[in-house]
């Protein structure tokens, strides 16, 4: 059993607006109230997210999932992190400290030279400065690859040289 109203629409007979009560498409209203909008504003409004930070015991600040350097002095200290869509400042009052580009990966590491140089020469056994690292430094070729790093924990019961050639055999 159908109603009746829906055996008027198909038959075709049914009772239809007339144009003049159909509702204006939004750009007709936009094309009449045009000029009576408000001109947008001359300075343009600051969109930058502010948080208070404080570093530990590290060179990093964390935002946004992210671990942006500071400065060693700076360890310690609450400091303004001010990050807008291309960029994140660090300050400490009103000087800034630090300026990375900002970094939209999750868990990225933002390092500035100058803050490790830096820290280099506050520390001694800082970065490149184990038995390890100064290795590495005289003979870059010591240090193994990420691929060999993968292998080496995925596979650890495999003979080291065989780790190598499978690696130099997936590159």
């Amino acid at each position: 059993m159908q109603s009746p109203s829906l055996a008027l629409a198909r038959s075709g007979c049914a009772p239809t607006a007339p144009a003049s009560r159909r509702q204006p498409y939004p750009a007709d209203v936009f094309a009449e109230e045009k000029s009576r909008l408000l001109p947008p504003p001359l300075h343009a409004f600051s969109t930058d997210r502010i948080e208070a930070v404080c570093s530990r015991k590290t060179i990093y600040v964390r935002f946004d999932l992210n671990d942006y350097s500071i400065p060693p002095e700076a360890v310690g200290r609450q400091l303004t992190l001010v990050a807008s869509d291309v960029t994140v400042r660090i300050l400490d009052g009103s000087f800034e400290i630090a300026r990375h580009v900002r970094a939209y990966d999750r868990h990225r590491l933002v390092l500035d030279p100058a803050h490790q140089e830096a820290v280099l020469k506050i520390k001694r056994k800082a970065f490149h400065s184990t038995p390890g690292g100064r290795l590495e430094q005289a003979v870059p070729e010591s240090k193994p690859t990420q691929l060999e790093h993968v292998v080496n924990t995925a596979f650890p019961y495999l003979h080291p040289p065989a780790i190598s050639q499978q690696a130099q055999q997936i590159q």
